[in-house]
C-alpha cells in the first residue's frame, strides 16, 4: 500500500499542467504519511495479539 501511494506521489510530482506549476501536493504527501502510520499500527497490534496485551491493539482501531 505505501509503495502505491509512493507511486501516485511521484506521477503527481512529475506531471505538469498549464495553470500550475510542477511540485508534490500536500494531500498526496498526507496520504503517505497515513498509509505508513497505518501499516505500523498494523504491526504493533500484531505484536499487542501476539503477547496477549490489549493496549498494544488500541493504536490500530484509533487510526483504522
Amino acid at each position: 500500500m505505501i509503495i502505491a501511494s509512493l507511486a501516485v506521489v511521484a506521477a503527481q510530482s512529475q506531471s505538469v499542467s498549464d495553470n500550475k506549476k510542477k511540485g508534490v501536493e500536500p494531500v498526496a504527501i498526507a496520504v503517505v504519511f497515513l498509509s505508513a502510520s497505518m501499516m505500523l499500527s498494523d504491526i504493533v497490534a500484531m505484536f499487542g495479539l501476539a503477547k496477549h496485551r490489549i493496549a498494544l491493539i488500541l493504536p490500530h482501531l484509533f487510526i483504522s
